[in-house]
């Protein structure tokens, strides 16, 4: 999964298998991998719930509604964390 350098973009990746499997590398535009439980917190990579997606027509709205708190999240973190340093 390619990450896209835009703060402004939230790029996500659902996958029902996403926390067991060991298939997805987080990269982003400038090369720099990111670990997958970081990912995951960021909000870019959602584990799929398969029956709830398959019964409740929302689901993904729902589950990209979440992603997007947390990477609006991460980013006031990250504001915060580059506010300390240059103070």
């Amino acid at each position: 999964m390619c990450l896209n350098k835009n703060p402004r973009i939230l790029d996500v990746f659902f996958d029902d298998c996403v926390k067991r499997k060991d298939l997805i590398h987080v990269v982003d535009s400038n090369g720099s991998t990111m670990d997958k439980s970081e990912a995951i917190a960021r909000g870019h990579l959602v584990a799929v719930d398969t029956l709830k997606a398959i019964y409740d027509d929302e689901y993904f709205i729902k589950e990209l509604v979440k992603a997007m708190i947390k990477y609006s999240d991460s980013l006031q973190l990250e504001a915060l964390h580059l506010l300390k340093l240059s103070v």
